[in-house]
């Protein structure tokens, strides 16, 4: 099983290098690291030159995607891979030493499977942010009690992976509605078509918490009480 890693960034240069160097402690690692520099300004492609020179065993390669938002960085990242599994990431997110190792094991576990995902957790806030992601987690996948509330799954879209056969049968995160953010999107696309998603308590990333920690405790009561793609992400529905 091939596994490449796409990592979407936007001017991430103050974040990239440690993402990447994250990624080259990884037990099992990834067959290819491709970067999709989506429309950056800064030296992210500098910084992630620097570091695929130093650790050419790492297969780190750079693809330029002009149109600026993360679905069209996301379209480009699967498509310039080559791997049987895609695994989708951030330019800002840690990883447990595990991470890969773990898609591949229940990847090979479950054939019937057409994508994963995975918890998100920020390394950089305080402990009750974690929590409240945590109880959202339980209610929002169709899984334990959540199966009370919902019957439809969702992909973290910095913590996902899929086989590359499913984002084939679904034309990848093409003819994304405006206004939707796009792991939304993909995750509808592949369940409307049939393709089953799981999630995968136990196969957690670290995320910086830095959009929020930026406006202090303004930004702690944004996160619990107003957290919608408009007022948080926007990058994610930009240029639709």
């Amino acid at each position: 099983m091939k596994i490449s890693v796409a990592i979407c960034a936007h001017n991430e240069e103050n974040w990239i290098g440690a993402t990447l160097e994250s990624l080259l402690k990884q037990e099992r690692r990834a067959d290819e690291v491709i970067v999709v520099n989506n429309a950056s300004t800064d030296r992210t492609a500098q910084v992630v030159e620097k570091i695929a020179e130093a650790h050419p065993e790492g297969n780190i390669r750079i693809v330029y995607e002009g149109h600026k938002g993360l679905h069209h960085a996301r379209e480009t990242g699967w498509r310039s891979a080559s791997g049987d599994i895609i695994v989708a990431t951030d330019a800002d997110i840690r990883f447990p030493t595990k991470w890969l190792q773990i898609y591949e094991e229940e990847f090979n576990a479950r054939p019937d499977i057409a994508a994963m995902s995975g918890p998100v957790r920020y390394y950089d806030a305080l402990p009750f942010i974690n929590w409240s992601a945590y109880f959202f987690e339980k209610g929002s996948q169709p899984e334990g009690f959540g199966k009370l509330f919902t019957k439809t799954y969702h992909v973290n879209g910095g913590n996902s992976a899929y086989r590359r056969s499913a984002l084939e049968a679904v034309n990848g995160y093409l003819d994304k509605p405006i206004g939707t953010v796009e792991d939304l999107h993909i995750a509808a696309k592949l369940q409307d078509a049939h393709l089953s998603i799981r999630f995968i308590q136990r196969n957690k990333v670290l995320h910086t918490f830095r959009r929020f920690n930026k406006d202090g405790w303004r930004g702690y009561i944004r996160y619990l009480f107003f957290y919608t793609p408009e007022n948080v992400y926007p990058d994610h529905l930009q240029d639709n």
